[in-house]
């Protein structure tokens, strides 16, 4: 292990380094979780990388977790003053001086294969500029929530054009585990995290990158993404086995972000305006998710127009949504009358997929 303290070097467009790869893994106060970070990007089946720990002023046992460590490849950068979070991990692309570069929080693991999988497609496609894939989440204790989680509804290995990216993204949201995204570092040279956009910060990175790049996704498994109270993506979301539904706040954030990019960005985007109206219809999507979920399990009549009221003052479209009429009549019959209508139409869906 070597130390250096932090030299502030500004993005190169050029790598300077012999190694192909720098792993990041920004790290404050987790000397808990630490160990098995760095044990998992050093255990890469895929040897030829940098790791980088960015200490941002710890006054736990950081430094000695990582002390406990005797391997070359891995470096400690300790920040001179504690930085906030965008500005901690913008200081880690700053700090990319190889041809690509990867970032996994302090709390989370990289597949052992990560390197390996997502280096092979960028090598391959030079207009590539992310390759992402699927998590498997798991509760602060380790114990799995889901799988094999993504957000993208794709359901094979595809490359999106930045375009169908963008567009989707509009539509969806959050569409990438960062901690499964294995960089081209050339294309984060103009684009970083911005705090107007917190806590929804990688949404619009990702964006904005698209308007340059392509981006891939690879249907498997690359990284554990530990969900708890202190994670960076504790930001008002809640997992399900569908994905995650986000909270009113964040969802009004979303679309925010969406807007003020499409009015930045209109003159390099097709039909703006369309994209305009993708992240409207997305936000009506979400807050209606959000009473459904919200209204889980027992669809009382009152608290399901309590909770459509209070959207409907945020949105008026609501309340000319099918959906939120359908949630309405479900609330009206009860949760065991409905769940006696739906179960003859699963039985009968069930018998015609045998």
């Amino acid at each position: 292990m070597s130390t250096h303290a932090d030299t502030g070097r500004s993005n190169e467009h050029a790598p300077t380094r012999p190694e192909r790869v720098t792993i990041f893994v920004p790290t404050y106060n987790r000397a808990q979780w630490l160990a098995r970070a760095i044990e998992s990007a050093l255990q890469q089946s895929y040897e030829d990388f940098v790791l980088l720990v960015s200490d941002n002023c710890s006054t736990d046992a950081t430094r000695q977790v990582v002390e406990t460590f005797d391997d070359p490849r891995l470096v400690y950068v300790r920040q001179e003053e504690h930085l906030g979070l965008n500005e901690h991990f913008n200081r880690c692309y700053e700090l990319a001086d190889t041809e690509y570069m990867f970032l996994i929080p302090d709390d989370d693991l990289m597949q052992i294969d990560a390197l390996e999988q997502t280096i092979a497609v960028l090598d391959a496609n030079p207009g590539v500029g992310l390759v992402h894939g699927c998590a498997r989440l798991v509760d602060g204790s380790g114990t799995t929530i889901v799988g094999a989680h993504h957000m993208t509804q794709l359901e094979h290995d595809e490359i999106e054009t930045g375009e169908d990216f963008i567009r989707r993204a509009v539509d969806q949201g959050y569409r990438i585990h960062a901690s499964t995204a294995l960089i081209r570092t050339i294309a984060l040279a103009d684009v970083r995290l911005r705090d107007d956009e917190f806590p929804v910060t990688d949404v619009g990175l990702w964006l904005r990158l698209a308007l340059s790049w392509d981006i891939a996704f690879l249907a498997r498994t690359l990284a554990v993404v530990r969900i708890h109270p202190g994670a960076y993506t504790a930001d008002g979301r809640g997992v399900t086995t569908g994905g995650y539904v986000q909270q009113v706040d964040v969802i009004e954030k979303l679309v925010e972000v969406k807007l003020r990019f499409v009015d930045e960005y209109e003159d390099r985007l097709q039909d703006a305006e369309g994209l305009r109206r993708i992240a409207r219809r997305a936000r009506r999507r979400d807050l209606l998710d959000f009473a459904g979920h919200r209204t889980i399990p027992e669809r009382r009549l009152f608290a399901t127009v309590r909770t459509l009221g209070e959207l409907g003052r945020r949105d008026p479209s609501i309340f000319g949504a099918a959906r939120a009429w359908r949630l309405l009549g479900a609330s009206l019959l009860g949760r065991r009358t409905v769940e006696r209508i739906k179960r003859p139409k699963e039985e009968a869906a069930e018998r015609v997929a045998a």
